[in-house]
């Protein structure tokens, strides 16, 4: 029928996207249902209470989600470091605009 080879095609398209092994990865483990009301969240507060109760879960599962966990903190603290990087060299930028305009009035 039309529908089964719709189902066939989406199944396809999900198997080639990019992202969908993570999504197949969490959906396998413990936490399965709190990523779905994640993954289905439309409303910010409810949203962010999801977020969290999937948080919560997943460190209650680190042995399946602990690979996960630490990859999603190697990615936060180098976010970190890049945005410390960016602080100094906006900083360094406004002292030497600040030197230059000391400078010009002398």
């Amino acid at each position: 029928s039309d529908d089964n080879n719709l189902n066939e095609t989406n199944k396809e398209k999900e198997e080639d996207c990019d992202e969908c092994w993570l999504r197949r990865f969490l959906k396998k483990g413990g936490c399965k249902d709190e990523f779905i009301e994640v993954d289905h969240c439309e409303d910010s507060k409810k949203c962010r209470d999801a977020r969290l109760k999937l948080n919560t879960c997943m460190y209650a599962n680190v042995n399946y989600y602990g690979q996960y966990l630490a990859m999603q903190k190697a990615m936060f603290t180098q976010s970190l470091k890049d945005l410390e990087k960016g602080e100094e060299a906006a900083a360094a930028a406004a002292a030497k605009n600040e030197e230059e305009e000391e400078t010009k009035g002398k």
